[in-house]
């Protein structure tokens, strides 16, 4: 932000403000700046010291608004003609831990300041939605805030993305994967044709599994360890650099599992850092850690050549014995077993399945299956407990794999599914041109054990995200209006049937059980009472009864001799405490 003092010429620069500022206004006094920004954040800066007073964040993903309110498609460098693809990117990863909701989240949200390059995920937020404020904003890649973004030819230079994150059952760990490759024309120069173009964009393509522990003093994120190319060729072929397909946490302990394009699965886990057969501890004492690669067990892919376009999803069992995989490398593909204990692979009796794969879960004993149709399978049986086919929608495949999420709740027992649906007269030529306008979706909760949902909600737009709540029951959806919903389970239900006894007529001990009935006592027996009261508190002096209307007034001294500086399990008991401060107020009563 600069501002120009125009009497004087004189240039005050005020930089890194985080993202582009959107709109600036001056209060009416003139004594401050409230300041918009791209990534739906507003502060406020003094006009004296160009300090920030007041700052406030939303959620910054990018939401629908951000594609449908867009300006007029101009060319340039970086993309000559409009194309789908910068318009469909609304998926980011998220994961709930024990400070909040993180999400990966790219530096501006609004399209009317970005260019027509899909937004990367270059940043980690980690949001309060208890209280609807932003806790703390890092960046997990790097990035070009405080460096040039422009190359020599006035083309953006592109950050990584951040296309995976998950976080440990602790809480403790979280590990993420981002990816980078070159823009075509970098490769332009070397190659003949646009397929070689691809190829060597996907030759120059960099990938980083991060591993981050948690800070609870500042509440960040630290990077613990960095694993460059983790799925890379074991023969060490440098062109061979095999993506990250999907990431799993250990439910029952703090590794992660991995499985690449190379038909391959790898275990990570944490161990203690050591120089020259020592340990490694920082300046508070405490040991040092880094992650390695446990083990790697190879699937039985076949001879068939890599899929570039293949997917893959990854399940841990609720004990972490077993780990299932489905793996599209092929049509029609099949899902594998993988026994973590003995370091064993097989071919499951399930399938074969087509279509697009979109989740794999496992819940108690049963295993779900989301695709072009959900399955849920018995694991002892190994029977089809219930299936059926979704219906299917006239869009682009990518919109499809971007709104189609499945995750499991192991605490309820149950799993949840967001499946999106889109108007029938909507053709897919006519959506990808309007944007997600015109897409819904749908959230369904399921028993394994029944076909019948426990939950359904049908919303007005696209969910792009679907995770579980960290250590409890519940479920967390964002659609692509940024908004958030939280889903946990009611609780039990009074039955109807069941008869609430009736409130007693009068209490059971009063003050006519404590001091007695007046009508019936007799002044003798009042004055035994009063007796008995005053030999109970022999320190203290009583003042009579004030004839007038006066309030009698009681030293605080005397009060705290009442109640006694002793603990609370010491204390004589509630009847005979309130006695005494009844007799300090109103006194000896006259005769």
């Amino acid at each position: 932000m600069l501002i120009w003092q125009l009497e004087t010429g004189s240039l005050d620069t005020l930089p890194h403000l985080g993202a582009p500022v959107e709109a600036i206004v001056v209060s009416p006094s003139g004594s401050s700046y409230a300041v918009r920004l791209a990534d739906n954040s507003a502060m406020i800066l003094s006009t004296s010291e160009l300090k920030p007073t007041f700052s406030i964040a939303g959620v910054q993903r990018p939401g629908e608004k951000s594609t449908t309110d867009r300006l007029p498609f101009v060319p340039s460098i970086d993309s000559p003609v409009e194309s789908v693809s910068s318009l469909q990117r609304l998926h980011f990863p998220i994961v709930h831990g024990p400070m909040g909701l993180l999400c990966a989240v790219p530096s501006a949200t609004s399209s009317r300041l970005s260019s027509a390059l899909p937004p990367h995920a270059s940043y980690l937020q980690t949001y309060d939605i208890g209280s609807g404020h932003q806790i703390s904003k890092q960046a997990i890649t790097r990035t070009k805030v405080t460096d040039l973004n422009v190359g020599p030819e006035s083309n953006i230079i592109e950050e990584p993305d951040v296309v995976l994150m998950q976080i440990s059952r602790d809480g403790q760990w979280l590990a993420t994967v981002d990816e980078w490759m070159p823009p075509r024309r970098d490769t332009a120069p070397v190659v003949l044709n646009d397929e070689q173009a691809i190829d060597e964009q996907e030759n120059r393509r960099e990938i980083y599994l991060k591993f981050w522990s948690c800070n609870p003093d500042s509440k960040i994120w630290e990077l613990v360890s960095r694993v460059d190319n983790p799925h890379a060729s074991q023969f060490g072929i440098a062109d061979e650099r095999h993506r990250i397909l999907d990431l799993k946490p250990d439910p029952s302990s703090k590794i992660f599992a991995t499985v690449g394009q190379d038909c391959s699965v790898r275990a990570w886990s944490p161990s203690s850092r050591q120089r020259h057969g020592l340990v490694v501890k920082d300046k508070a004492g405490q040991e040092l850690t880094s992650w390695k690669c446990q083990s790697t067990m190879s699937l039985e892919c076949g001879a068939l050549p890599l899929q570039k376009n293949a997917e893959a999803k990854l399940a841990y069992s609720q004990d972490g014995s077993c780990l299932a995989v489905a793996y599209t490398w092929a049509s029609p593909w099949t899902i594998h077993f993988i026994d973590t204990i003995r370091g064993t692979t097989r071919t499951g009796p399930y399938g074969p399945f087509t279509g697009t794969l979109s989740g794999l879960e496992i819940v108690d004993k049963y295993l779900i299956l989301l695709s072009d149709q959900l399955f849920v399978w018995n694991l002892v049986t190994q029977q089809l407990v219930y299936g059926f086919e979704l219906e299917k929608q006239a869009l682009h495949p990518r919109f499809q794999v971007s709104s189609n999420h499945i995750t499991a709740d192991v605490h309820g027992g149950t799993f949840a599914v967001a499946l999106q649906h889109v108007g029938k007269a909507i053709s897919a030529r006519n959506h990808a041109k309007r944007g997600h306008a015109d897409l819904g979706s749908e959230l369904i909760v399921f028993e394994p054990s029944n076909s019948t949902p426990i939950f359904v909600q049908e919303l007005s737009h696209p969910t792009t995200a679907l995770t579980t709540l960290h250590n409890r029951s519940g479920y967390l959806a964002v659609d692509s209006a940024t908004e958030i919903r939280t889903l946990t389970p009611m609780q039990a239900k009074m039955d109807p049937n069941t008869t609430l006894p009736h409130p007693s007529t009068t209490p059971s001990r009063g003050l006519r059980e404590i001091y007695g009935d007046p009508k019936n006592n007799d002044e003798a027996g009042a004055e035994e009472v009063r007796k008995r009261i005053a030999e109970s508190i022999p320190a203290y002096i009583f003042e009579p009864r004030i004839d007038d209307d006066q309030a009698n007034v009681v030293p605080q001294q005397k009060l705290s001799e009442v109640f006694g500086n002793g603990p609370s399990y010491a204390m004589p008991p509630i009847t005979e405490l309130f006695e005494r401060v009844a007799y300090l107020f109103a006194g000896k009563p006259k005769e």
